[in-house]
């Protein structure tokens, strides 16, 4: 099980509240999911689509991420974690917002801004469709959300998100995320 673990330290954000964030996220390889396929097509749900994708990729290896960074945490009636990081590609900075309304909890947004680019949305028990940029060309996204367990709150908190990307005739992956907020004081260095 391959584990990549870094950290960063990027200070080009938006203002708010300075925090110590940590990403923890294990993601598998479920290429043949489906959510654009004959399964949708026969009316198959999210889930018989996910289990039957899970039971395909069994073997599967998973791939496991740790990221920890400073970025910002801005609370009010919308929340917003947002932090920096190497592109995979290597081809420059990657911003990433994951930001909610206070009235809908478990309804969040991830934009990713860079070479690579995305917004997609990540509600429980819902698929969402979506657009992956590229530099070659946009491809169609569909996320569709298991879990969504918010407990972030003014003086940070978690997030941990079970969610399933598929990139239409391309690859699908799974993505459990937990993300770990600590709003840093003054008198932290």
């Amino acid at each position: 099980m391959p584990i990549s673990e870094y950290s960063k330290d990027e200070k080009e954000l938006s203002p708010g509240e300075t925090a110590i964030i940590k990403i923890h996220s294990t993601q598998r390889d479920m290429t043949g999911t489906g959510f654009f396929g004959e399964a949708v097509l026969r009316g198959d749900s999210p889930e018989e689509i996910l289990e039957a994708a899970e039971q395909r990729s069994a073997e599967a290896e998973n791939g496991v991420y740790i990221f920890t960074t400073e970025g910002n945490y801005i609370t009010g009636d919308r929340f917003s974690v947002s932090y920096n990081e190497d592109e995979l590609s290597r081809d420059g900075i990657c911003q990433t917002e994951i930001s909610f309304s206070k009235c809908s909890p478990k309804c969040v947004t991830i934009t990713r801004s860079g070479t690579l680019s995305s917004s997609f949305i990540i509600e429980e028990g819902k698929r969402q469709y979506s657009v992956y940029k590229t530099p070659y060309g946009a491809l169609e996204m569909c996320v569709y959300a298991r879990r969504v367990d918010n407990r972030l709150t003014e003086n940070g908190g978690l997030l941990i998100l079970d969610y399933a990307v598929e990139l239409k005739g391309m690859t699908a992956q799974r993505t459990k995320m937990r993300v770990d907020v600590k709003v840093k004081n003054e008198n932290e260095a």
